[in-house]
């Protein structure tokens, strides 16, 4: 990665120079590196009625009873990204620049494709995105993605806008629908709806919810997170209410930023995203270890990029309780043995 070939665009209000903020990320051009590493996958079983991509990791799978015996569910993995393709050429300069390049977001979802399938299980992966003949995440489908019921171990990846709403303690995240106007506003969702809906005594099964975008805050409340400092990660509390019991369900959210930074894409994808995908599951770390490993690997890229220690991104890892297992993603439900593994029938599929 060529130093010299990183460059930020021009500000919107500052003509002296510096870096280009969008509500979602600074805009910078890199080389594309090479994705050896993070092949595409080629997904069976597409339903473009549900665009329910089923990524299957080649074992036979099993029927739904012989699922239901071993007491193991099938992990589902929602993606809801959103590119705005529609408001290139907009009268409104700001919404102009909400546009986030299609290449860039490409990348983000080989990679996460990519880190999905090592999860070691076969599991579902339902993308929501601007990409013809696909659904798009909008102000609808948001919210009826985080209504299904969560049974079973949950991943859901959000990426977009974040703005401030009528107040600027109120987060919102812009979908699809944006330009959609009620009442004259534009149309958004809610970072306190979305929590609403996570929240639902209904979920019983683990969750792991990544959040690409600005302004990122722990809008579910989570009573812990993992602060970095000087190389070493340690349990904190985060000073909201503690409403969830040592032996509740593990809910973890990584967000891309700290409250109120601002996160950071490239031409070859987003910065968290990409240092996230290359923390594979099959490494086998606990949450302590991948905390660490993702700060670091940020910092080091954004080094390497000539990025002003003001200007950095720190990534957040909120849970719903302590998780010291030593293996995170085995932990929570989500990277099971080819022993354990199993299927959830097609009826549960009617929901999503």
């Amino acid at each position: 990665m060529d130093r010299e070939s990183f460059t930020f665009h021009p500000p919107l209000s500052n003509q002296g120079g510096g870096p280009l903020y969008h509500s979602r990320h600074i805009i910078a051009t890199l080389p594309i590196p090479s994705t050896d590493k993070f092949p595409d996958i080629l997904a069976d079983n597409m339903r473009p009625s549900e665009q329910n991509v089923s990524v299957n990791t080649g074992r036979r799978r099993r029927s739904t009873l012989e699922g239901s015996l071993t007491g193991v569910l099938r992990p589902r993995c929602y993606t809801l990204t959103n590119g705005y393709p529609t408001h290139e050429g907009h009268e409104n300069k700001d919404i102009r620049d909400m546009v986030i390049k299609p290449d860039s977001i490409d990348t983000d979802m080989r990679l996460l494709r990519s880190w999905i399938h090592s999860l070691n299980s076969d599991v579902d992966l339902w993308e929501s995105c601007d990409k013809p003949g696909y659904k798009r995440a909008d102000s609808a489908r948001i919210v009826k993605i985080l209504k299904i019921t969560q049974g079973q171990p949950t991943f859901i990846y959000i990426s977009g806008h974040s703005e401030h709403g009528a107040t600027d303690s109120e987060l919102v995240y812009a979908p699809a629908d944006y330009l959609s106007f009620t009442s004259g506003q534009p149309t958004v969702v809610h970072y306190a709806k979305m929590a609403q809906l996570l929240l639902r005594r209904s979920h019983s099964g683990p969750l792991l919810l990544v959040t690409e975008v600005c302004f990122c805050e722990n809008f579910l409340k989570l009573p812990y997170f993992l602060n970095y400092k000087d190389g070493e990660v340690s349990w904190e509390r985060t000073g909201c209410l503690d409403s969830f019991a040592e032996d509740s369900r593990a809910i973890v959210h990584f967000a891309a930023t700290a409250p109120g930074e601002r996160a950071m894409s490239f031409s070859n994808g987003a910065v968290f995203t990409k240092q996230f995908c290359k923390i594979r599951p099959d490494n086998k770390l606990s949450l302590k270890d991948i905390a660490k490993q993702l700060h670091e690997e940020i910092d080091r890229a954004l080094d390497k990029c000539g990025i002003e220690k003001e200007k950095k991104q720190h990534p957040r890892i909120y849970c719903s309780r302590k998780l010291d297992g030593p293996h995170f993603y085995d932990e929570i439900g989500l990277c099971s043995s080819p022993e354990t593994d199993s299927i959830l029938g097609d009826d549960c599929d009617s929901n999503a």
